[in-house]
This record gives structure tokens, sequence and C-alpha cells, in this order.
């Protein structure tokens, strides 16, 4: 039996039991040999494991001067502006999180040195799947790339970003 057929028989016993003792047993064996979300292999294999459950996502507020940075992205989900995020690695604090969120979408010139959360707001009806942001504010050395800064909320910030705005606003003026 080659690998093709082998899949296939473990897919027919799944799909002839899915509740099963053999399902369970199959499934629970490829999520150990799984890298942790977010960094299981294929946006697909990630989208379909979140659509599972609810992930939390770490969401970046850097003010400076009475402005906060957003990025834009554009994909098959959202267009816009947004807060810089990431999704939450297990066992990593907020701080490590934010500094690996801050590598990947701020370049290689922005040190992270604080994470403090101000916020927590969830998405139940956001187009990709049911997740949850938690707004952090941090303080930060160096200058973010690949965005820009903001005085007041764009009107392209994407939706499920919008429910943000108001703790964005209490951290401009430094109320939080």
């Amino acid at each position: 039996m080659d690998r093709e057929q082998a899949l296939e028989a473990v897919l027919e016993g799944i799909r002839e039991g899915s509740q099963s003792d053999f399902a369970k047993r199959a499934f629970l064996e490829m999520l150990r040999l799984l890298p942790p979300v977010p960094h299981v292999p294929g946006k697909e294999v990630f989208f379909e494991l979140a659509r599972k459950g609810v992930l939390l996502a770490v969401e970046l507020v850097l003010v400076r001067d009475g402005q906060v940075y957003l990025t834009h992205r554009e994909d098959e989900f959202f267009t816009g502006w947004h807060l810089p995020g990431t999704y939450r690695e297990p066992r990593a604090s907020l701080l490590m999180d934010a500094k690996r969120c801050a590598a990947k979408e701020l370049g290689a010139h922005v040190a992270i040195t604080k994470a403090r959360k101000i916020g927590f707001e969830e998405h139940p009806d956001s187009d990709r799947f049911h997740d949850g942001g938690i707004l952090t504010l941090c303080t930060f050395k160096g200058e973010p790339e690949n965005g820009q800064w903001f005085r007041e909320c764009p009107p392209d910030l994407i939706r499920v970003h919008r429910k943000y705005w108001p703790t964005v606003e209490l951290a401009l003026r430094g109320d939080i």
C-alpha cells in the first residue's frame, strides 16, 4: 500500500465514524505531528484549524506624538489599514508575541521594550473566522516600516478593527 492509498484508508475510516475512537486517535496523532498554531503548514490548514476554536491575537498599539501606527493589508479577507497583529503562540508572554509581531510586520528597526494589555475585543462575525484581539500598548524604540502614522481613524480601517478605535483614542490622548 502506497502513501496515497494509506491516506485514503484513514480518511475512509474517519468518514465512516467521525466520532469513533479511530477518528479521535487519527486526529490526535496528526495534531501531535504538526507545529503549534500559527506555524502549521499552509494557510488552508491554519484556517481550517482556526475555524474549530477561537484564536487570540495580539494587536499592537504604537503611539508617538499623538499618532498611532497602522499597517495596510490586502488579502482575500481584509483590505485597508489595521493595527499590526499576530496570533498568540503557546507558552509565549504578551511581550514575546509583541516582539515577534513587530519583527514580522514593522521591520528590523523596531524593538518592543514593553507590552501592556489595554483592551480586548472579539470578532464572532469576522469574514475569516471567530477570533479575539488583545489590544496591546507597546513601548518601543526605532522607526517602524511598512505603514503610516495616523491622528484620526482612517475611513478604510478594516471593519473588524473599527471596534478597537475608542480604545486607540484613549491611548492617543494618554488616558490609558
